[in-house]
């Protein structure tokens, strides 16, 4: 599924670079809007290639099943037979860190590229309005639509690349839980074998008992009480 993820990273930022290609052949009076949505772009493109690495960084401890049901196997790798709790936390805290850090900076970013997209499709609508020429406004519309078809694409996939960055990162919280809980397991001290017999000195009085009470049943009968004469 991790693969699937990077995939979609990958045609995500090729998509966006095409569309990029597309706004810069306007030129002119609207290079100040393609500047600016390239920038944006650039920055999802970097936030997800972050990310990317993030949860590589991350699969080798993301066990859990997903929800297409498949079951991702251990390796052969250190990190696979690691059977002290300390040590796997140190190889894996940092690791899920980075990739819990990279999830809303993905985020920001690919809010940004849809925030200057919009701007610049109410920009290029606006100036391809102002065109006299039939002919040349109607290239000039087509050509925004074109851009806006290619955008369209680039959007998507940036959502499904945030959809699926989303699902990851709460398989790595659930992991990360299932690891403090063996880390709290591993720490508290408790000896389960106490506590399972009664205490020798109770048994050992408790095996005279019957000695006490019969003593106890003599020493009544004769003596009398204190009221008596």
């Amino acid at each position: 599924m991790l693969r699937h993820t990077l995939r979609l990273i990958v045609i995500a930022a090729a998509v966006a670079t095409i569309v990029y290609a597309g706004f810069a052949f306007y030129g002119g009076a609207t290079q100040t809007e393609a500047a600016a949505l390239s920038d944006s772009v650039e920055l999802a493109e970097n936030q997800a290639g972050s990310m990317g690495h993030a949860l590589n960084d991350v699969s080798a401890f993301a066990s859990l099943r997903d929800p297409a049901g498949s079951q991702p196997q251990p390796g052969s790798s250190a990190t696979a037979a690691t059977t002290d709790i300390h040590e796997l936390l140190a190889r894996w805290e940092p690791r899920y860190n980075n990739a819990k850090a990279a999830y809303p900076k993905l985020e920001s970013a690919i809010t940004v590229a849809k925030s200057s997209a919009a701007d610049y499709f109410a920009a290029q609508r606006a100036i391809t309005g102002r065109i006299n020429d039939p002919d040349a406004k109607l290239r000039a519309q087509q050509d925004d639509e074109r851009d806006w078809d290619l955008y369209r694409q680039w959007e998507e996939r940036a959502d499904a690349v945030l959809a699926e960055a989303y699902a990851i990162g709460l398989r790595l919280d659930d992991m990360d839980a299932g690891l403090r809980k063996l880390e709290l397991r591993a720490g508290f001290a408790f000896d389960a074998s106490s506590f399972s017999e009664v205490p020798t000195a109770i048994a050992d009085l408790n095996r005279e008992l019957a000695d006490f009470q019969a003593a106890s049943e003599n020493i009544r009968a004769v003596t009398k009480s204190p009221f008596e004469e």
